[in-house]
């Protein structure tokens, strides 16, 4: 381990200890830390597990939740997703990270997770209200996608006389854009108890994977601009 990511380990163990004095080391080990981030409707505190890894800081930390709860930053196996770890960059702290956990439980409280026998009980109930709600809410999507493929056939179209490529990243952001404007209509649904918290969990649950997905396209265009970009400047300096 370089002396840098020592460094991390006991600068971020300071931090932890001064800024959330509930969360420990995990048997002394600096790279894993527990702790308490809210409790669900029946008192029953949510418990996490944060795990530096052995990329720290370069990689950000995974963050799972031992209570097994249902949220939208949370995924099947109850990984938890803040925005930070998204965008994670050297600089961020562990504790801005768990701060980050408690305001979105607090906006969205956590329920417990839905067994699947519950799940099934959810399914065949009738929901004909709510389907016409989701149905409504995967129109606009469409219509913006349809849009976004419209945008795209009229630069095509233009592109003999104009000869300008079609930038695929700012076509993967227009759909992250589309995603990102499906996830506040949906997340005014649930708060306006349109639709139930095991449908609202399941429509954020497969959005969101498309949402990660498309940003880290996005970032895998970027790089790839970046290696071409070096790979340029090392040709020419070897020519």
């Amino acid at each position: 381990m370089s002396i840098d990511a020592d460094r991390a380990l006991a600068i971020t163990f300071q931090d932890i200890l001064n800024n959330e004095p509930s969360f420990e080391p995990i048997e002394g080990d600096l790279h894993k830390y527990k702790g308490i981030v809210g409790t669900l409707s029946n008192n029953q505190p949510i418990e996490i597990i944060i795990d530096l890894g052995r990329g720290y800081p370069q990689l950000p930390p995974m963050i799972k939740s031992l209570t097994p709860i249902q949220h939208p930053i949370v995924d099947d196996n109850f990984i938890i997703h803040p925005p930070g770890i998204t965008d994670w960059t050297p600089e961020k702290r562990v504790v801005e990270l768990i701060q980050e956990i408690r305001d979105h439980f607090a906006r969205v409280r956590p329920q417990p997770a839905i067994t699947g026998a519950q799940s099934r009980m959810t399914a065949q109930a009738p929901t004909t209200e709510l389907e016409i709600k989701i149905q409504e809410l995967q129109r606009k999507l469409r219509e913006i996608e349809q849009e976004i493929q419209r945008e795209r056939e009229r630069v095509l179209a233009g592109q003999a006389q104009v000869s300008v490529p079609i930038s695929l990243k700012e076509e993967y952001k227009a759909q992250l854009d589309a995603i990102t404007e499906f996830l506040e209509l949906l997340e005014e649904y649930y708060e306006d108890a349109y639709i139930s918290p095991a449908d609202y969990y399941r429509l954020r649950r497969v959005y969101l994977k498309s949402y990660y997905i498309l940003f880290q396209k996005i970032h895998s265009k970027e790089e790839e601009k970046t290696n071409e970009l070096q790979r340029k400047i090392h040709e020419k300096r070897s020519a």
